[in-house]
């Protein structure tokens, strides 16, 4: 799951999820509707499609079985870099 369109799926596991806990349900709809209008080499609407039909803790379970083969110091990086963002986003508007 790592090029082309895999990548965008992977992204959208927890990307979702991460607006909304950083700026709320309302802007994060408005990135996603936003996101499956974009063109180019991939399919960003069938992306968003696929990780939005699955309810939160499918996508976090998802991406977590995806992260298991790479290994617990990647898996580490990701959240640190979660929790940093997450604190630091309302400084940063």
């Amino acid at each position: 799951m790592v090029g082309g369109p895999r990548r965008h799926r992977l992204l959208f596991l927890y990307l979702y999820d991460l607006y909304v806990d950083l700026y709320g349900k309302e802007f994060a709809d408005r990135e996603v509707a936003f996101g499956k209008t974009l063109e180019g080499l991939h399919d960003y609407e069938g992306a968003w499609n696929w990780a939005m039909a699955m309810s939160r803790e499918e996508r976090l379970s998802r991406f977590a079985e995806v992260l298991k083969p790479i290994g617990n110091s990647y898996a580490c990086l990701l959240q640190r870099d979660y929790r940093y963002f997450r604190e630091h986003a309302q400084t940063a508007l």
